[in-house]
């Protein structure tokens, strides 16, 4: 596990063009096909720390947010993960580590979410690499504590592939 140094992703020189490459084959079965071009921002205020892209896709059954950034160093993107995770207020939902995706990773379920239309949360840092995710769903049934823990699988499938398609340094 890299705890030091640049990192072993790249900014991609058009970090726009990453959201065209996401797959969303691990979201398919739960949420369905996209529908649309994602809506796209360039994201980071400082390249000499950190430059990202956030990409919003439409679903058939919801919304995902994917907000993938690149920092300079992987212990500012481990620190910024740290304080994410830190910062959750307990009233803000459920929050559980997510092993196995990325060098570490955690899932919140927001309370602001109602039973038909959770909000779900995804944090992964790898390497110097820090993805946000968020899937706003909606259903007309209320959701069972499997289905949810079956849209957390989904979205840890879906950051594994991001990863695994974010450019190499």
């Amino acid at each position: 596990m890299e705890t030091a140094g640049p990192g072993i992703y790249r900014v991609p020189d058009d970090r726009p063009m990453l959201c065209d490459t996401i797959s969303y084959a691990a979201l398919k079965d739960l949420q369905g096909e996209p529908n649309g071009k994602p809506e796209i921002t360039k994201t980071g205020s400082d390249p000499a720390t950190v430059s990202g892209v956030r990409c919003a896709q439409q679903l058939d059954g919801g919304l995902i947010s994917t907000h993938i950034s690149f920092w300079t160093k992987v212990e500012t993107a481990r620190s910024q993960y740290d304080h994410h995770r830190d910062d959750v207020d307990k009233e803000e939902g459920k929050m559980t580590e997510r092993p196995g995706i990325g060098t570490q990773a955690y899932a919140l379920e927001h309370k602001l979410g109602g039973p038909t239309s959770p909000i779900l949360q995804m944090q992964v840092q790898d390497s110097n690499a820090f993805l946000k995710l968020r899937l706003i769903t909606d259903k007309p049934t209320e959701y069972t504590p499997d289905e949810i823990n079956a849209l957390f699988d989904a979205m840890g499938a879906f950051a594994k592939d991001v990863l695994a398609e974010l450019p190499k340094a």
